[in-house]
């Protein structure tokens, strides 16, 4: 099977993670429907935290990354942004 360009790569990522976006999305209307929008927004986070996780330990990274008031803010935003668009949903 012939190597695939750094180019199409890009793109099948883009693809795929796209329509991992719209299950989750599908996935977090179900669940709005019997909880609240915070609780779908945590029990998300929680999965998400184990993932990311999962690939911090077999990737031997630093767990602080290298600039951790750019890291805050980043978890600050984020949730914020899951949190409007799960209460959007």
């Amino acid at each position: 099977m012939k190597s695939l360009d750094q180019t199409t790569k890009s793109i099948f990522q883009m693809i795929l993670a796209s329509l991992s976006f719209a299950v989750m999305v599908i996935f977090a209307k179900a669940a709005c429907k019997s909880l609240s929008s915070m609780e779908v927004v945590f029990v998300r986070s929680i999965l998400g935290t184990v993932a990311i996780a999962f690939l911090i330990w077999k990737g031997r990274i630093s767990w602080f990354g290298n600039n951790q008031k750019i890291m805050v803010l980043r978890g600050v935003f984020g949730f914020g942004a899951l949190a409007l668009h799960f209460y959007a949903i």
